[in-house]
């Protein structure tokens, strides 16, 4: 009956010991995403480049802008669940010309920097989406002298 007692209490003090100890357990929480939190994502994956041309596409044809762009860099993407999902993505875009041998040449000096947030609700079959953009390099202030 001693014996008895004996492991039964080294085995609850072991079994606490484990459930204190951390240690051995994997630190899993970077691959759990917070839920309601904005997430970090991969903004090299294609889904995010095409989702930042729909936006551009969107911001010149409110903006009354014919000239092609082509989006050059996504820069920051995160996602957030809500009533659906945000996807909020900040890229680089510029105007493109046809240079006389026909390939398609960015035009740096026109180049836009854009944030843009994207609500789809699947089940809705709804996507909104949020954009602004402002010119990547600022026109220099010409001073009087």
């Amino acid at each position: 009956m001693r014996f008895i007692c004996i492991a039964a209490l080294i085995f609850c003090v072991s079994v606490t010991c484990s459930w204190g100890d951390k240690s051995n357990i994997a630190d899993d929480k970077q691959d759990v995403p917070c839920m309601g939190c904005e997430n970090p994502e991969n903004p090299n994956k294609l889904q995010y480049r095409e989702m930042a041309g729909n936006a551009l596409r969107k911001y010149l044809q409110r903006k009354g802008i014919t000239q092609l762009y082509r989006v050059l860099q996504v820069k920051h993407v995160t996602e957030q669940v809500v009533a659906g999902l945000i996807t909020r993505i900040d890229f680089a875009a510029t105007p493109v010309i046809c240079s006389p041998n026909g390939v398609l040449a960015p035009y740096w000096y026109s180049a836009i920097e854009c944030h843009s947030e994207t609500l789809q609700q699947f089940w809705l079959h709804h996507e909104s989406i949020k954009i602004s953009c402002r010119p990547l390099i600022q026109n220099p202030v010409t001073s009087k002298n």
